[in-house]
């Protein structure tokens, strides 16, 4: 879902509950990556500067081969 880029907006975030907030927080601490598609910012105008801290940003070709073994959830 192309929209879930729009919740690693750091002004999105911060309006999530704490509950929320701190399950998504716990989840990046204990190594979780949140990737963000560099399209999807694009067709949701949100730039680098909006994401919340350790977001990394990946163009589609890249997400593909990154995410080889790996277990995909999309918010």
């Amino acid at each position: 879902m192309l929209y879930s880029v729009v919740l690693a907006k750091r002004s999105v975030f911060e309006k999530l509950s704490e509950a929320t907030r701190k399950m998504i927080t716990d989840a990046m601490n204990a190594g979780v990556r949140i990737v963000a598609c560099k399209v999807a910012m694009q067709g949701f105008n949100v730039n680098d500067e909006e994401l919340m801290n350790g977001i990394a940003i990946r163009e589609p070709k890249d997400l593909f081969e990154s995410a080889k073994g790996s277990i995909l959830i999309s918010m």
